[in-house]
């Protein structure tokens, strides 16, 4: 009976190990001031302000910002799939990707404001 509760605890210790290491690590894909990832982040950031400030300044219709916040999501559903596939880091070529998407919205964010 003893040897069985000794194994059996053994078993559920060897089996709680890997959630441990897991749950100490945090979320796998996040890697603070990783260059890339901060980059990318950086240029959402600062379209974002750009769409709240058209917003406030009327420069912006509903349909608009609803556009341009739904793209926002898009990219950065992307950036995690990628991130998720490559342990938390942007390869150049997802940075590239990235890139391009963003310079896609943002022209798209200065003809709705500019029109």
């Amino acid at each position: 009976m003893l040897n069985r509760l000794f194994a059996t605890g053994l078993v559920m210790a060897v089996l709680a190990m890997p959630l441990a290491a897991f749950a100490q690590r945090g979320n796998p894909t996040h890697i603070p001031n990783h260059p890339r990832v901060n980059q990318v982040n950086q240029r959402l950031q600062n379209q974002h302000q750009r769409i709240i400030q058209g917003d406030k300044s009327g420069q912006l219709s509903g349909r608009e910002q609803r556009q341009l916040h739904r793209q926002y999501w898009n990219i950065k559903h992307e950036e995690r799939r990628m991130r998720s596939a490559d342990n938390g880091h942007l390869t150049k070529q997802d940075q590239r990707i990235l890139n391009r998407q963003e310079s896609r919205r943002s022209r798209e964010i200065y003809r709705y404001k500019h029109n």
